[in-house]
């Protein structure tokens, strides 16, 4: 069941279930607009015609892109986007210094974007 709240979605549903599942060229235009906020472009993976082998070089490219970034990183893209709150696998957030979860359980940790002031963990 979903949330039925809005979402910035996945890597996973901007490039694999936009392109492979539902052929959809708006949907994919989309994840790689929103791909490219992490400096990862999705068409780099796709040129060699290996569709699976692609998107899982994608999909450690995004994925450490996406883990690199810090809290002040992502308020910023919060304010930009809209975005209101961002989950994280536990694992994948502990380093981060500055902000605290708002919810966490053993896998997850979500986290309100809106705080003010969100600060990178160097200040």
């Amino acid at each position: 069941a979903y949330s039925g709240r809005p979402t910035f979605g996945t890597p996973h549903e901007w490039v694999h279930t936009s392109f492979l599942y539902t052929g959809s060229q708006e949907a994919f235009v989309e994840g790689r607009r929103r791909s490219l906020f992490f400096d990862v472009d999705p068409d780099d993976f796709m040129r060699d015609g290996s569709s699976y082998w692609g998107y899982m070089e994608y999909r450690k490219a995004i994925h450490s892109a996406i883990h690199a970034r810090d809290p002040a990183w992502f308020s910023n893209l919060a304010r930009s986007e809209g975005i209101g709150y961002l989950v994280l696998r536990t694992e994948n957030s502990t380093s981060w210094r500055g902000i605290e979860p708002i919810f966490e359980n053993a896998s997850y940790r979500i986290y309100d974007l809106n705080e003010d002031p969100i600060q990178s963990p160097d200040r």
